[in-house]
């Protein structure tokens, strides 16, 4: 689990025994970027939700597909992380959420160089994408 920014964690697939850990962590969040059955040992969003419950922390399922960022995925992950509450983002490596993070904070105004730096303190490289984050902050959620 990397520290992206403020209230904001990255990580890869996560399983439902984390879930005791994470909340001892302090996480009240999960959002989940993953599509189920995307590999044959990664456990059922449900199975997570489940656990996730169980220690009082929120879940959100929002599936990023075949490289595409859909806007309504990138906003509503967006706006999910506006209340302040300690977030853990995951996919199967972390990049899909934190390119995703990213999209959003580009589109509300923050410096792409920022966002590159910040994600590669975390080990994640942005810069591949750079051009998708250029475009994405001449628009506005």
């Amino acid at each position: 689990m990397q520290h992206l920014h403020n209230h904001l964690y990255i990580s890869e697939q996560i399983q439902p025994g984390d879930l005791p850990a994470l909340r001892a962590h302090g996480i009240t969040q999960i959002i989940c970027h993953r599509p189920d059955g995307e590999g044959t040992l990664q456990p059922a969003f449900a199975d997570i939700a489940a656990a996730a419950a169980a220690e009082g922390i929120r879940t959100l399922h929002l599936p990023v597909k075949g490289g595409l960022f859909p806007p309504e995925v990138v906003e509503a992950t967006r706006k999910a992380l506006v209340g302040g509450e300690t977030t853990l983002m995951f996919c199967k490596s972390g990049m899909r959420s934190t390119l995703t993070w990213a999209l959003g904070e580009a589109a509300a105004g923050t410096p792409v160089d920022e966002l590159v730096a910040r994600a590669a303190v975390c080990g994640y490289d942005l810069e591949p994408h750079r051009a998708m984050l250029v475009a994405a902050a001449g628009k506005s959620l």
